[in-house]
């Protein structure tokens, strides 16, 4: 890895040809921590060509992407990037603020997230750049905390969802930093736009990213 520090700003390469950071990830990390290591390695991969190794360690090397929960100074859901003693460090407040942190570092190195992956878009749904190398520079630490409590997005008059686009809509809430579904209890009493036809489905996705569901609608 090259580490370059001065008085005004600190960068790091991630990769660089064959040269290539590792991604940290605390032992026994939560569905969260191991979702944001395989996201940030997986994006990477496709613009780089270089895939990062995931390493499961409690004292990360020098150069690596370290992935990690603390509550100190970012409220409830606040997130922090940082290049610090030589490595850069995603921190969340809470789960789903480390898959914000995740997302966000990618955003800088290029990576957009334009809408969720249907099928119908084909590769118009995400910007993924090809670039040899990547490298962040920081002047200063990111931080950065929400300004609204609930950040929704409703499955109303949804007739044409199904399980598999919505596990999709939740794959691209984290990426938008969206925090709660809404789906109908049973939308106009059809059975079609219904939570439990997609419960059993829908709920590992939504626990894993920490994402809160809100069941109901108009006057329910």
């Amino acid at each position: 890895m090259v580490v370059s520090v001065s008085a005004k700003a600190e960068s790091l390469t991630i990769v660089d040809g064959a040269n290539k950071a590792a991604i940290a990830i605390p032992p026994a990390p939560s569905a969260s921590e191991a979702l944001a290591a395989s996201q940030i390695a997986r994006y990477i991969e496709a613009m780089t060509g270089a895939k990062p190794d995931t390493i499961v360690t409690a004292s990360a090397p020098a150069g690596a992407v370290v992935i990690r929960k603390s509550d100190a100074g970012l409220g409830d859901e606040g997130y922090s990037i940082e290049i610090h003693d030589g490595r850069l460090i995603l921190t969340g407040a809470r789960d789903r603020s480390v898959l914000y942190a995740a997302y966000d570092l990618l955003g800088r190195l290029g990576c957009k997230w334009l809408a969720p992956k249907y099928g119908f878009y084909g590769d118009a749904a995400e910007v993924v750049p090809r670039q040899a190398k990547l490298a962040l520079t920081l002047d200063k630490p990111i931080i950065e905390k929400p300004a609204m409590k609930f950040r929704k997005l409703y499955v109303e008059e949804g007739h044409t969802h199904n399980a598999e686009n919505l596990k999709q809509l939740v794959e691209w809430m984290s990426k938008t930093r969206r925090n709660t579904l809404v789906i109908p209890t049973d939308y106009q009493g059809s059975g079609r736009v219904k939570w439990d036809n997609w419960r059993e489905a829908l709920t590992p996705e939504l626990r894993k990213r920490d994402i809160q569901i809100e069941v109901g609608g108009h006057g329910y």
